[in-house]
């Protein structure tokens, strides 16, 4: 029976690779589909930057808008995926991971180091991409206010994502690439 059907680390490394290839399209989705809705609803002058105390301090013209969200979207969706597919093939010498002569050593581990490279960048771009959504949503809401703001969703989902960002940087920082971790 292989690893990937007994559930062992292949099994794990499997099923959490499919689940933020998974995450990383649907959140490319809800951003593309945050943006049809900015398209459709957007008045024309929307506010795009906001300052500390969560005023708007940048307000630009819709078109403007439209743009600077497609091209942050799809320039971060693009950089990441290609990130993680790059991990496939690229020098080791250009990696920095925990133990990385035991993950070197043998050709299955580098392929085992090469899989979780991919997965975890795909899962810090799902992450990335949902932060998006919610900020490109919290902007297209707040371009209907007179007094355009940001509101507590954002705050929060700003500081939801940095903790996540922490908490799995600590998880591949200390336990991720553990010798013995690779089957």
């Amino acid at each position: 029976m292989s690893s990937a059907t007994s559930g062992g680390a292949g099994g794990r490394d499997e099923r959490l690779r499919e689940l933020v290839r998974v995450a990383m399209a649907l959140a490319c989705a809800a951003y593309a589909g945050v943006l049809l809705i900015a398209a459709v609803t957007l008045p024309d002058r929307v506010p795009i930057h906001f300052g500390p105390g969560g005023e708007a301090d940048r307000i630009v013209g819709r078109q403007e808008a439209l743009v600077t969200f497609a091209v942050l979207g799809l320039g971060i969706a693009v950089l990441m995926v290609g990130l993680a597919r790059w991990m496939r093939r690229a020098p080791l010498t250009m990696v920095n991971v925990p133990h990385k002569d035991w993950w070197t050593a043998t050709p299955a581990r580098e392929a085992r180091l090469r899989a979780r490279l991919e997965t975890d960048l795909l899962g810090i771009g799902a992450l990335t991409m949902v932060l998006l959504v919610v900020v490109q949503a919290v902007t297209v809401r707040a371009a209907d206010d007179p007094e355009p703001s940001l509101d507590p969703v954002a705050v929060a989902a700003t500081v939801g994502y940095v903790a996540l960002l922490l908490a799995a940087v600590l998880w591949i920082a200390t336990r991720r690439y553990r010798p013995g971790t690779a089957s």
